[in-house]
């Protein structure tokens, strides 16, 4: 029989860790600049693939926008994930959450070239993890209401709301569902005997280490320069306070260095096209007031 018991003490501490990255990364004071969420670990694919910081894989799950952004999330993964993990073992539900964590980033790389951040794949990926655990245990009882089927209507109504809102990652989200729910296949019970749990664990683990191990330090740990390409303002003088204002605040806040280099507008495009041809270039392209990666 299965039983819901104990602290979910995982969920508390990711989404504390979460907390605290939106804190120091000066979330907690209004929506975090493109810079600031580049340096603190949003998920980029030309800095993943180019300059292998492979790390954002993981850290894109971490950090939020503002505080909004951070409490829509922390209340979806605080009432399915907090369930599911007193139902299974910490072990297999902290393996859940580092390879939904993964599935999300990758996916999201694969599929779209914008930066994204946030934990709502993970919300995702609990959510498809608790309906496949209770379609896989035939949960019965008062907990059908928590695990199995009856959670994919909840899950369709998301996903497609998803679909119908601009600046959305659906790509994540997508990611982040399908490999919760075949993470929740595998869950075990928490009452049961823990040896797969065990194995899980340790198959996750040493896939987190292995892309920590791959990347590099983020950048406001290791004092990197960003290569910025802009249109210019054809006033020189504008340029250079533009030059000189964003890298005090750079340096001022993110420890990190700016290379602002102004272009005719109609060549941006040809510079995009270059480095991803050369597979070496900008880290950041702003057209027409628009990212792009």
């Amino acid at each position: 029989m299965l039983a819901v018991s104990g602290v979910p003490w995982v969920t508390v501490l990711f989404l504390l860790a979460c907390a605290w990255v939106l804190l120091a990364a000066g979330g907690m004071r209004g929506a975090l600049s493109v810079s600031g969420l580049l340096a603190y670990g949003a998920k980029a694919t030309p800095l993943i693939l180019d300059r292998g910081e492979t790390w954002r894989l993981l850290s894109a799950n971490l950090l939020h926008k503002d505080l909004l952004h951070l409490a829509f999330n922390a209340f979806a993964i605080w009432n399915v994930g907090g369930a599911l993990e007193r139902a299974v073992r910490p072990a297999d539900y902290l393996a859940l959450i580092i390879f939904t964590a993964l599935g999300t980033t990758v996916a999201s790389a694969v599929g779209a070239d914008s930066i994204s951040l946030g934990a709502s794949g993970i919300a995702f990926g609990v959510l498809g993890a608790s309906a496949t655990f209770g379609w896989r245990r035939a949960v019965r009882g008062r907990l059908r209401a928590h695990f199995g089927l009856r959670l994919l209507p909840w899950l369709f109504a998301l996903f497609l709301a998803g679909l119908g809102s601009a600046g959305v990652d659906n790509w994540g989200h997508g990611g982040g569902l399908l490999a919760g729910a075949a993470c929740g296949l595998f869950l075990t019970p928490r009452l049961w005997p823990g040896e797969a749990a065990a194995r899980r664990l340790a198959g996750a683990t040493g896939g987190l280490a292995g892309v920590l191990a791959s990347g590099r330090a983020p950048a406001f740990a290791q004092g990197t320069t960003l290569h910025w390409v802009r249109g210019s303002d054809y006033v020189p003088v504008s340029d250079q306070m533009i030059r000189t204002k964003l890298n005090e605040l750079a340096q001022k806040d993110l420890g990190l260095k700016i290379n602002l280099e102004g272009v005719d507008g109609l060549t941006i495009q040809a510079r995009v096209a270059s480095a991803i041809s050369s597979g070496s270039g900008p880290d950041i392209v702003c057209a027409l007031n628009n990212w792009s990666g």
